[in-house]
């Protein structure tokens, strides 16, 4: 059986008009079939080996955090010991987010009711505990506040980064949360780096799998001569269990880009 020649295209055409048109199949041959359905169960085969290294890779991170935090709440912890938490409700996000990013959002002023409470609380009358801080888990499900000071506010904190005023930057992450957030993922990159090494050779471990699709967090502590330095490490961050860090940056974006570009308007 000859395989096919543009192989990923030919596939991609033959998984939409399955999905589009009912009798797709029926001009086909009976070599072309085979090829379509030898192509199919190689990339099956692949997607489950992917899947089975990507469970594996998962399993050996969370083990080594958790090991890491255990440790961390004994006396004598290592120098390792993790002292992050990686549930999004434990993190107030005052001190996430640069205090001027969350005034501009309305996330500096307390919520009026959460269920997604940063400490225990009183509960109300109706069962629902007050709120007097913003946790991160309940700003990402909120998202910016109406009341915000918002446009101008944000305007203010953007500094254009050359002279042409096309890019912009402003604050924020807090920096003491920087360091935290870089601390865990050099222990999940170095867990990831062992388990590849255990699998795949020594010559494998720290140039392989990790560096496919992974995010690359810069160092807090950038030099003075403003070229920020590249790190070594770096690890996805849902693997890290930090995906709610990616909703958070990608929802302050959003709301950036919301507030301080005006929406276009069409004229008919």
């Amino acid at each position: 059986m000859k395989p096919w020649r543009g192989k990923k295209q030919r596939l991609l055409h033959s998984i939409v008009g399955l999905d589009r048109y009912p009798r797709f199949l029926q001009r086909w041959r009976e070599p072309q079939l085979d090829r379509l359905e030898a192509a199919l169960e190689t990339l099956h085969a692949s997607v489950n080996q992917s899947r089975t290294v990507v469970a594996a890779q998962a399993a050996a991170v969370h083990e080594a955090l958790d090991a890491y935090a255990t440790a961390a709440r004994d006396a004598n912890s290592p120098p390792k010991a993790s002292t992050f938490n990686s549930d999004p409700a434990a993190h107030r996000i005052i001190d996430v987010l640069a205090p001027e990013l969350c005034s501009a959002l309305g996330w500096a002023s307390p919520p009026c009711t959460s269920r997604n409470a940063v400490a225990p609380r009183n509960a109300n009358e109706n069962g629902v505990r007050e709120e007097k801080e913003w946790s991160v888990a309940a700003a990402i499900a909120a998202g910016p506040q109406q009341t915000a000071p918002g446009t101008r506010q944000l305007q203010e904190l953007l500094e254009a980064v050359d002279d042409s005023a096309e890019a912009f930057c402003f604050p924020l992450l807090q920096p003491s949360f920087c360091e935290k957030l870089l601390a865990h993922v050099d222990l999940a990159a170095d867990a990831l780096d062992a388990h590849n090494n255990s699998n795949n050779g020594s010559n494998n471990g720290s140039n392989g799998n990790h560096n496919s699709g992974t995010t690359n967090i810069i160092d807090s502590n950038a030099a003075t001569s403003g070229v920020m330095p590249q790190r070594t490490k770096s690890v996805n961050l849902d693997l890290a269990r930090l995906d709610w860090v990616s909703d958070l940056l990608l929802l302050v974006s959003d709301a950036v880009a919301q507030r301080t570009h005006a929406p276009e308007t069409l004229y008919l």
